[in-house]
């Protein structure tokens, strides 16, 4: 129910009535309005239930109308029948109990403002059509004129949670891409990696990465991300051929970042240094080896 990045208010005033008004195409997706789920929002929210998940919350149907002593009409409620309140404190409390840890160390803490950051960190990459979709979904006030005088459809509904899922699923490319760089570029520290227009055709090129990542777009930013990994990988490479030139050139020790930018840029490899980023770590790295060497 989660999925979305609603706020906890979706899920606890869900009602029944709500619930058995939900429409469903052929996919099986299911779309459910919920009119109160945000204090002062008069919007309904749309949550959309792909098919695996809509057959659990069915199961629960079923269970929830046998509940014969419950208090209120809302879907989800607690063992005794009254409205489930505190989700996250209770969510916190079994990640708590499981020990459930960041790989730093430090434990988990679940909120609804944390989840929905995540996403609208990951939004700001995309093209404005889909960080419009993804604030929509959201129920964020940018998005004024959609949220208050047009009317939602079970289509645009659908639409929106696409964009949420793209978002995630490029970030997961990305990350992929970067733990598996040998897989997409090739050659060595003299090789200029491809453009960005051309690693993107390469990209639709491999069929298997829309199986693995549906609806993923590779963004301006996620490339560079990817580039500035890959020249790290090289950084070894590269500074040795750096070191060969500035001795034959005669370049004295400590080299400056406008010096590393001239050499690079008369070896025909100016994209070394065009992030600052992993300018500042070759620059260490040459520097160092040009100190060994006195």
């Amino acid at each position: 129910m989660f999925d979305g990045k609603h706020r906890v208010g979706v899920v606890q005033h869900l009602m029944m009535a709500e619930y058995l008004a939900a429409q469903r195409n052929d996919e099986g997706t299911v779309v459910i309005w919920v009119a109160k789920h945000k204090l002062g929002d008069k919007t309904p929210a749309t949550v959309v239930l792909d098919a695996a998940t809509a057959e659990f919350v069915d199961r629960y149907y079923l269970l929830r109308r046998k509940i014969a002593n419950a208090t209120v009409d809302n879907f989800f409620v607690t063992n005794t029948g009254h409205e489930v309140n505190k989700i996250f404190d209770l969510l916190n409390a079994a990640i708590r109990e499981k020990n459930i840890r960041y790989p730093g160390g430090d434990l988990v803490k679940v909120s609804g403002g944390w989840l929905r950051k995540q996403l609208e960190t990951s939004a700001v990459d995309h093209e404005p059509a889909v960080a419009g979709h993804v604030a929509a979904a959201l129920q964020h006030s940018e998005d004024t004129a959609r949220r208050h005088y047009q009317m939602d459809s079970s289509t645009t509904a659908i639409r929106q949670h696409q964009a949420v899922v793209a978002v995630e699923q490029s970030k997961l490319m990305e990350e992929f891409i970067c733990a598996n760089l040998e897989m997409f570029f090739v050659g060595d520290a003299r090789t200029k990696p491809p453009a960005y227009e051309e690693f993107r055709a390469q990209l639709l090129e491999r069929h298997y990465m829309e199986t693995m990542f549906p609806g993923a777009t590779l963004t301006r930013n996620s490339y560079s991300t990817i580039l500035e990994r890959w020249t790290m990988n090289l950084a070894d490479s590269i500074a040795r051929e750096v070191v060969r030139h500035c001795r034959r050139e005669r370049y004295k020790a400590p080299l400056g970042v406008v010096q590393l930018t001239h050499v690079a840029r008369d070896l025909g490899c100016a994209w070394w240094t065009k992030n600052e980023f992993t300018r500042a770590r070759l620059l260490r790295r040459v520097n160092s080896a040009l100190q060994q060497q006195l």
